[in-house]
């Protein structure tokens, strides 16, 4: 059995700065989205997540940003050692580490970017492995640091749970709508009833976004509004939300609260003229999920006309009369 190790460092000057454990968690959801994007345009297949690999990235990103391990690759040999004593069909393993300045916008982009431009680290990224973890953590020098570790093997049953648990379409669309609904709770507003229309209008876009025939964006909406409106005649209005994400167990938390985050998305989430719901899911073939959510505002059926019949009497309560026969000379 050939074992390989491939040792990649790089480093991204930063200033102090703060950030909040969401972002963190969006800055590691970003970067494996970021490396599958640029595994899919080399026609290589999407990295699966593996949480033995992301626990050991995250131990070491935790040590670099506490200033218990020096910013180096300090403790790959026991890395390698620990994962493979777990996973014995694991054959090699590759790490990228960078950190970026804490008040800098789009830091995963910032260090995917600097990979990319770097011989050892674009090899990590574009190299023959199947599975990966990551690791972001925020140190007291302003710094976010990032580990990913990339490994060739078979994910472990934990993982291949993991992934099934969290690319099941079905139970992401159910948990926007309830995330949502617990929002517009805490509002005191109404909850939204998921509608079969909105549902397919929704999927239809995230299919086209998951395959690239669509970009990231609501082109088409003015086309979904319509077709809403031939189903429903009485809807008067509609709200559409999109996002990415990557596979986790909180991947429809996450995309919910990205959502509260942004006064755009929010607007839709808070419209108390909105009644209807429908969410659509669909997972790429890089491991991206693509998210559309619509809200419809249905005005009131109008009330059924009055009638301008006369009203008759009901019947008295007697004998019917023998009918008169009327004849006709001729």
């Amino acid at each position: 059995m050939a074992l390989a190790l491939l040792l990649t460092l790089t480093a991204v000057h930063a200033a102090p700065g703060a950030v909040d454990t969401q972002e963190l968690a969006a800055v590691r959801r970003q970067l494996l989205q970021l490396v599958n994007d640029a595994r899919a345009k080399a026609n290589l297949p999407a990295l699966t997540v593996d949480p033995l690999l992301g626990e050991q990235a995250q131990r070491h990103c935790d040590a670099i940003a506490g200033g218990r391990t020096p910013f180096s690759h300090e403790g790959y040999a026991e890395r390698f050692a620990a994962i493979r004593t777990a996973n014995p069909t694991v054959t090699s393993m590759g790490e990228n580490i960078g950190f970026q300045d804490a008040a800098a916008r789009d830091k995963a982009a910032a260090m995917v970017g600097l990979w990319m431009r770097s011989a050892s680290h674009k090899k990590n990224i574009l190299g023959d492995f199947a599975l990966t973890g990551m690791g972001v953590a925020a140190g007291a020098d302003g710094r976010v640091y990032a580990v990913q570790i990339f490994c060739a093997g078979t994910p472990t049953a934990n993982a291949k749970k993991a992934m099934e648990s969290y690319t099941d379409e079905s139970a992401l669309e159910r948990d926007i709508i309830d995330l949502v609904n617990q929002y517009r709770a805490s509002k005191k507003l109404r909850p939204l009833a998921p509608d079969g229309t909105l549902r397919r209008l929704a999927l239809q876009h995230t299919a086209g976004m998951a395959s690239g025939k669509v970009r990231l964006s609501h082109d088409g909406f003015r086309d979904r509004f319509a077709e809403l409106r031939k189903a429903n005649p009485l809807a008067a209005a509609m709200g559409e939300n999109v996002a990415t994400n990557f596979p986790g167990p909180n991947a429809a938390r996450s995309t919910v609260q990205n959502w509260i985050n942004s006064p755009e998305h929010r607007k839709n989430m808070e419209g108390p003229e909105f009644s209807l719901t429908g969410v659509g899911v669909k997972v790429a073939k890089s491991g991206t999920i693509y998210f559309t959510q619509l809200f419809a505002k249905v005005m009131p059926a109008p009330p059924p006309p009055e009638s301008t019949a006369e009203q008759q009497p009901p019947p008295e309560n007697r004998p019917a009369r023998r009918p008169r026969i009327r004849v006709t000379p001729y």
